[in-house]
């Protein structure tokens, strides 16, 4: 009995044993699956991420083409070949040109429309209005005439858009130089302009017949000058900001004068008054006497002075 119950046990235990190597592969099996699912999972979210980044890099990528795109439709320009010599360009802003180009530059005869609707028509020099041309401002003026570097100089006629009229020099974008100026149904100007206004020796003739000549200062007369009345009247003398100021003479078409001062375009005291041929003998004895060389003329020929001392007025 007691080898029969030994060999049980030992046949139990080898039995045991068995299942345990039976349930242990299954373990191994289930760490190994688990192991795989790990590896996988990891593999997976490498995946992700890898996706994440190449999504991430997408998106940069869209957002620097935005920005190229954006960039070039700032800066680009759409261009449209007319003909060998004649291109079209229009800008970001609206601006259009139509003309000769030379090395990518507006070089030539061209026509730039501004997107406000002023236009320049004439002749280009790398880039800038150069040469002769006209620009032409809606309800504003129209210039004619010589252009350097972009801005109006040399001879030309700037003709506003009240009807105004100036002809002549032109600086920098100013008048500046010799000019006529015309205002229709009021005066003609003729004379000298300094930046953009009448400053300097000129004549004025208005429409009423009188006329000025003399002294200009900002537009107005000031300073020495002449002024005929339509009736034939004339003053000589100061002006102050377009009216009479200070001494002068007033002469009368019947021979009399007034000489005296003139306070804000009104006489206010005559210091004398004559007629021509007083005034003739007048200034002959002022002009003799305050000659230095009145000494040669020795008294016996006073009488003959004029005929004798001529040389001396």
């Amino acid at each position: 009995m007691k080898k029969v119950t030994i060999i049980l046990l030992l046949m139990l235990m080898i039995v045991s044993s068995c299942v345990k190597n039976e349930d242990n592969p299954e373990i191994g099996d289930l760490n190994n699956k688990a192991n795989e699912n790990i590896a996988d999972n990891e593999i997976a979210d490498n995946e992700i991420e890898d996706n994440e980044i190449a999504d991430n890099n997408v998106e940069n990528n869209e957002v620097e083409l935005d920005n190229i795109d954006n960039n070039d439709l700032e800066t680009s320009e759409t261009e449209e070949v007319i003909d060998q010599n004649n291109i079209k360009i229009v800008y970001p802003n609206g601006d259009i040109y139509e003309g000769e180009m030379n090395n990518g530059m507006m070089h030539g005869y061209g026509i730039y429309t501004y997107s406000n609707g002023d236009i320049y028509e004439g002749e280009f020099q790398e880039n800038k209005q150069h040469g002769n041309g006209k620009i032409t401002s809606p309800n504003v003026y129209v210039y004619e005439g010589e252009m350097k570097n972009g801005m109006m100089e040399g001879l030309g006629t700037y003709t506003y858009s009240n009807g105004d009229v100036y002809e002549g020099e032109f600086k920098e974008n100013v008048q500046h130089g010799h000019g006529k100026f015309t205002v229709p149904n009021q005066f003609i100007y003729e004379g000298e302009f300094k930046d953009d206004f009448i400053y300097g020796q000129g004549v004025s003739t208005y429409v009423n017949g009188d006329k000025y000549e003399g002294q200009f200062v900002n537009g107005k007369k000031d300073g020495i000058g002449t002024y005929t009345f339509a009736n034939g009247n004339k003053f000589v003398g100061n002006f102050k900001n377009g009216k009479k100021e200070g001494s002068g003479i007033l002469y009368h078409i019947d021979g009399t004068f007034v000489k005296g001062n003139w306070e804000n375009d009104s006489f206010i005291d005559s210091s004398e008054q004559f007629n021509d041929q007083q005034v003739n003998e007048r200034e002959q004895d002022e002009t003799l006497e305050n000659h230095e060389n009145w000494r040669f003329c020795v008294e016996l020929c006073r009488k003959y002075r004029w005929k004798i001392c001529r040389k001396f007025r």
